[in-house]
């Protein structure tokens, strides 16, 4: 927006003005005689009291409704008397601060002077206002405003005062000899300019630093090569010795002083806070692993990042550490778990363990939790109870074909027997404390891990609940496997499935009969081959349709053209898939899908083809 006159060139009016004039149109521009902008808001209403009604030429403006007029660039010979009505009110720029002034009334009788001070140009952040009978003072006014907009100067460590300050006359000569100083090395400026431009190239193309630093590069470098030395208080770039390292986000930096030979050093980091170790515990708690934080880095301009070996060591040293914080959180959930099953007046702890590995062949390491499958007050989810870790020992080799250990590791075993030996070491934490709590455990678990084998002998442990989804993986290989029943595997599955829904669902239901597992496996098996015969007198209502609408027809494949060895067969075929080793059940509603989606939470910390 431009204004214009003929003749003249158009003149841009600044931001302010602007902005005023789009949101307000009711505001009426003018041109102050120093060059300035105001604005006069036309939206109000002016009003003529009943003091106006007689002209009064006194100056005491406290009391005068009038005002007189006096301007010094005009000529005027006897300057008019105008009278101040309320409701006027005009709008400016002080000293970088938007300024409203207004006239009021007080009741019709007097006039009351009011004026506000905002610091935005939306006029929304007040930041001083006052109302007084006085008129509105120039002097006053501007004193207000600079008192608000203008902090006190401080120059290494002095306020800068109108007064100034007095000095003695030994610090008035120390001053004269750091001007004469000065003004010889204002005619060597130039020189080290250039001297300083070439050497902050050459340490970047020779270092090879990049950005290492939240700020540019060649500013930091500036700042640090143009302080004077310590001792001889050396600014003479050509006199002085560079000497850069970096190491992960740290830049050292040595300055040798070639005339006092002292040496002066600088980094980017304090001795409290490495950046590299923030950058690898950053990793941890933002669940991001190497290379997403590499991108984000990059990002945001640092080109020059940690190594591989380097930032993984850095987050070695925050394990110890979150290690022991992980065995307190644990140790207090199954507490708390213990005691919440006896406040119900049970004996039985329900819980649910699977494993988390890398998917590549031979994995290194491997992590495993068991979660409490209840509700305890102060949980947002399932708590952890107990967790451990197994690691195979690392080995690499030399030139000469001679193995050294890299890491010790606390598994020698193959991978498969991963998820035994870490759960043998979670039933090894657990056992006296319950034991001590006289409480038994109940546990799910999925069907990649033949539980038999490792929970079998253990006392404290009632019963071992197998997960249906990886069971029934197993049974669809099974079946799938068979040339003679393998058009039934939907079939079979699809009643067997239904068996195990009904009865967990009966055992959570106390107004029904809980189901045992012998009763379930005979209804599955027995009741499957009588459903196929068109026999529903062994099924369940909440499995087969046809018990109570006999009207519905039985789908195919099925067994009703089929002899009775035929059948036998199909039923010996049955309990063959539905095996399931001893303490095992499928009544239950525990799950591990909790600790399924527990492992994918680790994942976003680290990738699985990545060791943890």
């Amino acid at each position: 927006m431009t204004t214009s006159t003929k003749g003249k060139k158009q003149e841009k009016l600044p931001n302010w003005v602007q902005h005023m004039q789009t949101y307000n149109p009711a505001l009426k521009i003018f041109r102050r005689a120093n060059g300035g902008y105001m604005f006069r808001d036309t939206s109000r209403t002016l009003e003529v009291l009943s003091i106006h009604a007689e002209l009064q030429t006194s100056k005491e403006y406290c009391s005068n409704p009038y005002y007189r007029a006096i301007t010094k660039k005009e000529n005027i010979p006897t300057p008019p008397w105008v009278p101040l009505l309320p409701g006027y009110c005009v709008i400016g720029k002080l000293c970088g601060q938007y300024i409203r002034l207004e006239i009021q009334s007080n009741n019709g009788e007097h006039l009351i002077y009011s004026w506000e001070i905002y610091e935005n140009v939306e006029m929304s952040e007040l930041i001083y206002s006052g109302a007084n009978s006085d008129f509105f003072k120039g002097e006053k006014l501007l004193k207000k405003v600079s008192v608000i907009s203008q902090p006190p100067i401080i120059c290494h460590g002095i306020e800068i005062k109108e007064p100034g300050m007095q000095l003695t006359p030994e610090a008035t000569l120390a001053l004269a000899v750091e001007y004469e100083a000065l003004k010889k090395l204002e005619d060597t400026s130039q020189k080290d300019q250039e001297l300083l431009n070439n050497w902050i190239q050459k340490t970047l193309e020779e270092t090879n630093i990049g950005s290492t630093i939240f700020v540019s590069t060649d500013q930091y470098l500036t700042s640090i090569y143009t302080q004077p030395c310590l001792t001889y208080h050396n600014l003479d770039l050509s006199k002085k010795k560079l000497d850069v390292h970096r190491i992960g986000h740290n830049l050292q930096i040595k300055i040798k002083c070639k005339i006092c030979q002292g040496i002066t050093e600088y980094s980017n980091e304090s001795p409290n806070a490495q950046f590299s170790s923030l950058a690898a515990g950053a990793g941890l708690v933002g669940g991001v692993n190497r290379q997403q934080l590499q991108t984000i880095f990059s990002i945001i301009g640092i080109t020059a990042q940690s190594s591989k070996g380097h930032y993984h060591n850095k987050q070695n040293e925050y394990l110890e550490k979150i290690n022991d914080e992980a065995e307190i959180s644990a140790q207090i959930a199954l507490t708390k778990a213990i005691a919440h099953i006896k406040a119900k007046g049970e004996r039985i702890l329900p819980t649910s363990f699977d494993c988390s590995w890398s998917h590549c062949r031979n994995a290194n390491q491997a992590s495993g939790e068991l979660i409490y499958q209840g509700n305890l007050d102060g949980y947002d989810h399932k708590p952890v109870i107990a967790f451990a870790t197994a690691e195979k020992p690392r080995k690499l080799k030399k030139r000469n074909g001679q193995e050294y250990e890299v890491f010790h590791g606390n598994h020698e075993k193959t991978s498969r027997q991963m998820e035994h030996a870490i759960l043998l070491r979670i039933i090894e934490k657990i056992v006296p404390v319950l034991e001590a709590a006289e409480v038994l455990l109940d546990i799910g678990v999925d069907g990649d891990l033949n539980s038999n084998k490792t929970l079998n002998n253990i006392p404290c442990v009632s019963k071992v609940y197998a997960d249906l989804k990886h069971i029934g993986k197993n049974i669809r290989a099974k079946i799938a496997k068979s040339s003679m029943w393998k058009e039934y595997e939907n079939t079979i599955m699809t009643y067997y499935n239904s068996c195990v829904y009904a009865a967990s669902g009966r055992k959570l239901d106390e107004n029904k009969i809980t189901v045992s597992d012998a009763e379930l496996e005979k209804v599955q098996i027995d009741g499957l081959v009588a459903h196929l015969s068109d026999d529903h007198s062994l099924c369940w209502d909440e499995v087969c349709w046809r018990k109570e609408n006999p009207d519905i027809q039985l789908k195919a494949p099925h067994l009703k053209e089929y002899t009775s060895n035929q059948r036998e067969k199909f039923r010996q075929f049955l309990k063959e898939c539905f095996y399931i080793p001893t303490k095992q059940s499928l009544i239950t509603h525990i799950k591990t899908s909790y600790n399924e989606a527990f492992n994918r939470v680790k994942l976003c910390f680290q990738d699985k083809k990545i060791d943890y």
